[in-house]
């Protein structure tokens, strides 16, 4: 895990802030108010910042208050605990406790949302979103769509309301996401140095396929099983067998050692 970030909290001297994230491959902004209306604490959030990122999905803070465990959704398959020194703020889930909490040290202060702005899922404009709305688009484009629906085939209407650019933003969301996180809190965290002096010592090819195409760091166990980063679980992967092994946990550097060795009985 990298070296814990002790911060203060940057929104604790304002009235009001802007708290900006990306879920199911469309942006929002929150703008919220400071309040101190409720002792009640975020247990259950939606979302955390940490560092600089934004994980949305579901949450969960121990009873102690010092970790914070990540489930993916909708399946709920736990991933790995965060401190909780190391969130900014967390967007809660529930109308007993605040919409956001900030942190910093051991001040902790509350956010009540305001107002609500969501990109638009056809134009890509943001627009003011109520939040009883469940609707993802923006008032010009229902209207238009409105006059024109029956005159659109199926396909249309379908790419309408899921749109390929957002399909594609939220299929890469949730596996990127996944996959930052194994690397934050994994032990160990190989350089690129180390990276380009490993290809060099294996011959700079693809230990799968032999190719002499750009490499790209293979786990040899994947970080979703071990949560090892270090340069020892590490092998050079061409991009199409690195996505073509995928989470398998497959050592292609054993074929390269006992090539080695015939060529030095030779």
């Amino acid at each position: 895990m990298k070296i814990p970030m002790y911060h203060g909290d940057e929104y604790a001297r304002q009235d009001a802030a802007i708290f900006r994230m990306s879920h199911g491959g469309l942006k929002a902004l929150y703008y919220c108010r400071k309040f101190e209306g409720t002792n009640v604490r975020i247990r259950t959030a939606g979302a955390l910042r940490i560092r600089s990122r934004v994980i949305p999905g579901r949450w969960i803070l121990n009873r102690a208050g010092t970790f914070w465990s990540f489930y993916t959704e909708p399946a709920r398959k736990f991933v790995v605990p965060i401190p909780s020194n190391e969130v900014y703020w967390a967007r809660g889930c529930s109308s007993r406790c605040a919409d956001f909490e900030t942190f910093g040290g051991e001040q902790r202060t509350s956010w009540r949302t305001v107002r609500t702005e969501r990109e638009c899922m056809a134009c890509g404009k943001m627009f003011p979103r109520q939040q009883s709305s469940a609707w993802d688009h923006c008032c010009e484009c229902i209207c238009r769509w409105s006059a024109e629906m029956k005159t659109r085939d199926e396909i249309d209407i379908e790419a309408w309301f899921r749109p390929e650019r957002v399909s594609i933003r939220a299929d890469r969301e949730g596996p990127s996401n996944n996959r930052w996180l194994r690397k934050f809190v994994a032990k160990e965290k190989f350089t690129r140095a180390e990276f380009k002096a490993l290809s060099a010592r294996l011959g700079n090819v693809c230990l799968c396929c032999g190719s002499w195409g750009p490499l790209v760091p293979d786990h040899v166990v994947p970080l979703a099983i071990g949560l090892d980063n270090s340069i020892a679980n590490i092998q050079p992967l061409c991009k199409p067998c690195n996505n073509k092994k995928g989470n398998k946990h497959v050592d292609f550097r054993k074929n390269c050692k006992m090539s080695t060795e015939r060529r030095s009985m030779e």
